[in-house]
């Protein structure tokens, strides 16, 4: 217990300690004076509350009055209490981001079908058009405006969907800096004439296995970030290294396991973050700029994770910002198959029960030469390969169709037919719902929104990859 002594009782400024031993913090480390006066002209004991000392400890004081000029003071350590208190408290600030996400990608799983499919058709069919006027053709800038809204459409899609830890992706091997070299010209456009990119790429191949088009959202994000960071100018660095971790400490603080990673970091010499600021910057919604959606920093997070991988950020105000991000390095890129010529005598069976998809498709395999057998739906597609006598080189489906579901469809085929390749389409982002779906021995996977030459594309090397 400590004892104060107020030498002019008219006076909370003349307070001072009554027993020099007193066991309480020093009166210059709390905001005691003001509350002990009170104590002693109401002559009634109260809990003054907690103190905060420098030493990080947190004391509980509670005060009564002794007599005409002197109040006693009990001092708690509840430093424990209140360490308690926090990690509850952020443990509860964790459930509730938690919730925010999961309201989110179930928003973005509720319209993401609807919305690839009809992405698909938009930009499928423009693209159509695109192939048959003449260059010259004043429609062409028109038609390329609506690409550009589709693209800009699908874009925002694929940010909500890079939320969800369980979205499914298009993953490839490709080498880092051969990526990095193609999208300069982008990101240096984005950064604006006052903001300076300059990147470095390793000598050795960094090949991750990942989404490309997720790989370039996460770059494109981090430089936007910067570039509101350095409103007067500035530079920000992107450079690219391979590098395995000796320290298993530091492995399990990222959650990562041992192994060789691609390490990629994005310096910046803008204005930097506070800790607080720094304590909440992947949070959904969390924003320090009023036109922001608050949602960037969250995408990158969601990307990396996704990819098994890990995001570290350093900055302080006036200094910058550093993020470094730790991707599971993989074999080097094979090299590509020769793709099939187009047409000949490749028969596809196609299975797509959203009607103007179905017309695109076939539009587009027929253009290239393909012969295609089209069914409206999964039990139509089976009785069309009961009836035809010759051979089905690739059956192509949407996964999710009412009655018989594409894993239904190439599962029952594949009886009769097990030569047959199978691509599976949708337009769904949540990967249970593909992976419940699609198990199927040698059968890939495509996901809507595509343009017309990377469906091409697929079927092509689809048809010649080896057995």
């Amino acid at each position: 217990m400590s004892t104060y002594q107020f030498d002019d009782p008219s006076d909370a400024a003349s307070i001072r300690p009554a027993n020099a031993a007193s066991p309480g913090p020093p009166i210059s480390d709390t905001p005691l004076p003001e509350h002990l006066w009170e104590v002693m002209r109401q002559r009634e004991a109260r809990t003054l509350g907690r103190v905060h000392l420098p030493d990080g400890r947190v004391l509980l004081a509670r005060a009564w009055p002794l007599d005409g000029t002197g109040v006693g003071v009990l001092w708690e350590d509840v430093t424990g209490e209140q360490q308690a208190s926090e990690r509850q408290r952020r443990l509860d600030e964790q459930l509730l981001q938690s919730r925010k996400m999961e309201a989110i990608t179930r928003l973005a799983g509720g319209v993401s079908h609807d919305f690839n499919n009809l992405m698909t058709a938009i930009m499928g069919y423009s693209d159509l058009i695109m192939s048959e006027i003449d260059g010259e053709d004043p429609l062409r800038s028109d038609i390329q405006e609506i690409l550009q809204a589709a693209q800009r459409a699908t874009h925002l899609t694929r940010q909500l969907s890079a939320l969800n830890p369980q979205r499914i992706t298009q993953g490839c091997r490709f080498d880092v800096n051969q990526k990095l070299r193609e999208w300069v010209g982008r990101l240096d456009s984005l950064a604006g004439s006052r903001v300076k990119v300059d990147v470095d790429t390793a000598t050795e191949a960094c090949t991750v296995l990942m989404d490309p088009d997720d790989l370039e959202q996460v770059l494109v994000n981090l430089v936007l970030n910067a570039k509101e960071a350095m409103m007067d100018g500035g530079s920000v660095s992107i450079a690219v290294r391979r590098r395995h971790f000796d320290d298993m400490e530091r492995l399990v603080t990222l959650g990562l396991a041992a192994q060789e990673y691609v390490e990629i970091v994005i310096r910046d010499t803008g204005a930097g973050m506070s800790a607080e600021v720094l304590s909440r910057i992947f949070e959904p919604f969390y924003t320090t700029r009023s036109k922001a959606r608050g949602l960037g920093l969250t995408v990158v997070y969601g990307i990396v994770k996704t990819a098994d991988g890990a995001i570290e950020v350093e900055s302080l105000e006036s200094a910058g910002s550093v993020f470094t991000i730790h991707l599971p390095a993989c074999p080097d890129v094979p090299p590509a198959a020769n793709p099939a010529p187009h047409g000949g005598d490749k028969v596809i069976l196609l299975a797509e029960d959203e009607e103007m998809l179905g017309e695109l498709m076939q539009r587009i395999l027929r253009r290239r030469g393909f012969r295609v057998l089209a069914a409206r739906n999964g039990a139509e597609a089976l009785k069309i390969a009961e009836e035809f006598d010759g051979t089905i080189d690739l059956l192509i489906t949407d996964v999710v169709m009412p009655e018989v579901t594409g894993t239904e469809l190439a599962e029952r085929l594949r009886h009769t037919r097990p030569a047959t390749r199978v691509l599976f389409i949708s337009g769904y982002t949540d990967a249970r719902i593909i992976q419940e779906s699609v198990r199927v021995d040698r059968a890939d996977f495509m996901h809507k929104p595509f343009t017309p030459q990377v469906f091409d594309d697929k079927v092509r090397e689809l048809l010649v990859r080896p057995t």
